[in-house]
């Protein structure tokens, strides 16, 4: 498969898998549109894996802004505790 190259956001097919046009009836051969179909395929798996980085960075945010306020709660309550003894 040929890796996709982006520009701005945007797929672009590398040079060096760019195929011919079919006698010049200015359709798609198989070769060029399979070669689009695999960069699409390349451009859509990179973009879940990103987006699964991301979620899973969040969800480890999130959890660690959990454990703080909980800890943060059992600070206070242990120092209210020492101070009513």
């Amino acid at each position: 498969m040929v890796p996709a190259t982006y520009k701005e956001n945007s797929l672009e097919k590398p040079l060096a898998g760019k195929a011919t046009r079919g006698l010049g009836d200015g359709k798609q051969n198989h070769v060029e549109e399979h070669l689009g179909i695999d960069n699409l395929i390349v451009h859509v798996d990179e973009r879940i894996v990103n987006l699964e980085k991301l979620l899973n960075k969040k969800s480890i945010q999130a959890e660690l802004r959990k454990k703080t306020r909980e800890a943060a709660a059992r600070e206070k309550e242990a120092s209210s505790t020492k101070s009513n003894h």
